[in-house]
């Protein structure tokens, strides 16, 4: 499915598969750098999961407690 904005969704521009399964993808700036980043709203594993490719961002969270799993950053863009 093409990466779209959150806010810009509706139920049907989701496929079916996202309507049933609940995951979808948004377009939203990285924490770390600004750029845009991509973030994963995963159902089947109740994650969530933003990812940078301009700065290397990876944050994965719980969507029950937005507890962390996994996060890596190569360092925030103020220490380039």
């Amino acid at each position: 499915m093409a990466t779209k904005k959150l806010s810009k969704i509706t139920l049907t521009q989701l496929t079916l598969q996202d309507r049933v399964t609940g995951s979808h993808t948004e377009t939203v700036h990285c924490p770390n750098c600004g750029q845009h980043a991509e973030r994963q709203h995963i159902q089947e594993s109740r994650v969530i999961r933003t990812q940078c490719p301009s700065c290397d961002y990876l944050m994965v969270t719980c969507s029950l407690t937005a507890r962390v799993i996994e996060a890596y950053s190569s360092g925030s863009w103020f220490d380039r």
